[in-house]
């Protein structure tokens, strides 16, 4: 299965991954960024992932190569690029592992815990805009539940991010950046 998600990785590469997302609001992850959600997820089997922001399902492929026992709900307002998503998830193999969503983060976040279970790791790549009100609304409705946080484009769009950055500052248990390309909070809260 490993090689099939990686072809189909590399052909949303050349179809629809780093070629389709010149526009500030739909750029995928970068490649040193994949294989660094990837070993986090071999390394930590989360059960549930919560993804905000699928695109074409670049790094949704990515986590589910960590850990083919992972459900992985992922979310996408855009319906046409989310059924994209879905055609590729069917190639790889990993379509029975993913949940997705399609609708506004918000409307999402609030099937926490009825329709998505609780979430053990959450990956914010969506509209910079609402990453602190998403992030928010997760943590409150997973009531005290220890987290990973990953959030990509903290360096890049750091300007876009600085009232999430410096709230996040204030609660994190734990936080680093890992300097990819754009920049990747990982923090425990």
């Amino acid at each position: 299965m490993n090689q099939q998600v990686l072809a189909v990785i590399e052909k949303i590469r050349v179809l629809g991954g780093e070629q389709y997302g010149e526009s500030a609001w739909r750029n995928p992850i970068r490649q040193d960024t994949g294989p660094i959600l990837q070993a986090l997820v071999a390394a930590l089997r989360p059960k549930t992932i919560l993804e905000l922001g699928t695109g074409y399902g670049l790094s949704t492929c990515y986590l589910a190569l960590g850990d083919p026992q992972t459900t992985i709900h992922t979310v996408e307002f855009d319906k046409s690029v989310a059924e994209q998503a879905g055609e590729y998830f069917q190639q790889a193999g990993i379509d029975s592992q993913i949940r997705q969503w399609i609708c506004p983060s918000e409307e999402a976040i609030r099937q926490i815990p009825k329709e998505i279970p609780l979430p053990d790791l959450v990956f914010v790549d969506h509209a910079k805009r609402p990453y602190k009100d998403d992030v928010r609304a997760i943590i409150e409705r997973c009531s005290g539940k220890q987290i990973l946080i990953l959030a990509d484009n903290v360096e890049d769009r750091k300007q876009e991010l600085s009232d999430f950055l410096e709230w996040f500052g204030g609660i994190a248990l734990t936080s680093t950046i890992v300097p990819t390309q754009c920049g990747l909070l990982v923090a425990w809260v």
